[in-house]
């Protein structure tokens, strides 16, 4: 008994853990999707240079019975006498499948590029104003945090009712899992944390 009053602690910490992992991984997302999306305004405003698409394909991989395509996408292109090679199409997600991608390319074929004048290896060949898909890593990301706090928060209250039985639960718990069963589970936790008799009788 007395090694099983570790057990909420312990499972307090785990899911504390893991929560905050997911609520990381969030974060990354929330960030990237809203660096994704300022660059993609920036774009807009580019420098341009002839261009010429070197590879143009789809790329089929298959991973337990699923086939999964996307589209390989190189082209090259000259600043100030330096030669580069791009691979992005565009800095929003790309909402069309991959092989209407690998159809508006082909090798050999001329386009236009954008390229980032503090960085001309940073480049792309649309230009198109965010919409509501630039949002799409920011609201993930968004989600993934306000799910993680809210289980962490929910994990919080159920095992501090397992360390200290005899507080009364939060409305909220009462309502998510009925007041009846709480007072049940609460009954059947505080019974075993009373001191048993040698003959195992409680008193």
């Amino acid at each position: 008994m007395r090694g099983s009053r570790w057990v909420p602690h312990v499972v307090r910490a785990w899911i504390l853990l893991v929560c905050l992992a997911i609520a990381a991984v969030g974060g990354f997302f929330v960030y990237m999707g809203a660096q994704e999306r300022n660059t993609a305004l920036a774009a807009m405003g580019w420098p341009t240079v002839a261009g010429t698409i070197t590879e143009s394909r789809v790329a089929t991989t298959t991973s337990r019975k699923r086939r999964n395509s996307s589209h390989v996408l190189r082209y090259a292109y000259s600043v100030d006498g330096v030669e580069h090679e791009g691979n992005r199409r565009s800095f929003l997600v790309a909402l069309d499948s991959a092989d209407s991608q690998a159809a508006r390319f082909a090798p050999a074929q001329q386009v236009v590029v954008h390229y980032n004048p503090m960085d001309p290896s940073e480049a792309c060949l649309e230009t198109p104003p965010p919409g509501w898909e630039a949002w799409l890593p920011v609201a993930v990301g968004f989600l993934s945090m306000v799910f993680s706090i809210g289980i962490a928060c929910l994990a919080w209250a159920i095992s501090g009712l397992m360390i200290h039985p005899e507080r009364d639960p939060a409305p909220l718990l009462r309502f998510l899992f009925g007041a009846k069963r709480m007072d049940r589970a609460l009954a059947a936790v505080r019974r075993a944390r009373m001191p048993q008799h040698p003959d195992g009788a409680t008193p």
